[in-house]
């Protein structure tokens, strides 16, 4: 989650989309903008959008089940989860690509198509690419330079090269907009004043190293911290130093 720093003017942007994300699934679902999940978002956006789903994986890996069946099993997840979409086609390509690509979206009909990598059987993983796919197809939707961008970007990503540097905010900017709907500000800071770590990770289902992201990046793009006391603070909730806890806490009130 968020793994490039990127400046606070940025984050406000991105903040902003993630906010209009948010109203907009509110209003699609009938639920409290406080209750939206990330589970909503993407049904929102797969109803909005109506993307054809494809599923990859490497090739070189030894295969216990056929096409048929992967693909039998990916959407009984997607169900367990509460996901509306299902995936159309499983397909094995080289171990390259999976090792660099978690997705990609492709325009090249009415309807885009999401490509969603499946090769560590992580679900938390999926739920953030979908997120960070989704965000793609937002933005592409308001603008066509951006769509253009994207395409150049997805086109080096499937021949293998890295792409232009000059796109690479792009990637930073749905990358931060994903994380900012999977943990949305307007929930994590009633989180921090109220629950520990361990509570809050089990509330949102990511990992450890995700949460402790997350937290940093709240406290020092949304609360003013800096930096040092920043990261003091998500350390503070990750070995639950009540200490310092308490004097963070006042600090958000």
């Amino acid at each position: 989650m968020e793994y490039s720093k990127i400046s606070r003017t940025e984050y406000a942007n991105c903040q902003a989309v993630a906010d209009k994300i948010l109203r907009f699934t509110s209003n699609r679902t009938n639920k409290n903008i406080y209750d939206v999940k990330a589970s909503h978002i993407i049904n929102a956006f797969y109803s909005r959008f109506k993307p054809n789903i494809i599923a990859f994986y490497p090739s070189s890996i030894p295969k216990y089940y056929t096409d048929d069946q992967i693909l039998t099993i990916l959407n009984q997840q997607f169900d367990i989860h509460g996901f509306y979409m299902q995936a159309k086609k499983i397909i094995s390509v080289d171990d390259i690509f999976t090792n660099t690509v978690a997705g990609l979206t492709w325009f090249n009909s009415r309807r885009p198509t999401l490509f969603l990598n499946i090769t560590n059987d992580n679900f938390k993983r999926l739920t953030f690419t979908c997120l960070h796919e989704f965000a793609h197809m937002y933005q592409a939707e308001r603008s066509k330079s951006y769509m253009e961008a994207l395409a150049l970007i997805n086109a080096d990503k499937i021949q293998g090269n890295p792409y232009p540097e000059e796109l690479q905010p792009i990637e930073n900017e749905a990358n931060v907009i994903a994380s900012l709907l999977l943990v949305p500000d307007k929930c994590l800071k009633f989180d921090i004043l109220h629950h520990t770590f361990n509570e809050i990770q089990e509330k949102y289902g990511i990992s450890k190293s995700a949460l402790f992201n997350r937290l940093q990046n709240y406290f020092y793009y949304s609360s003013d911290f800096d930096e040092y006391e920043s990261n003091q603070a998500a350390h503070a909730f990750l070995v639950n130093d009540n200490k310092i806890i308490y004097q963070v806490r006042k600090k958000l009130h």
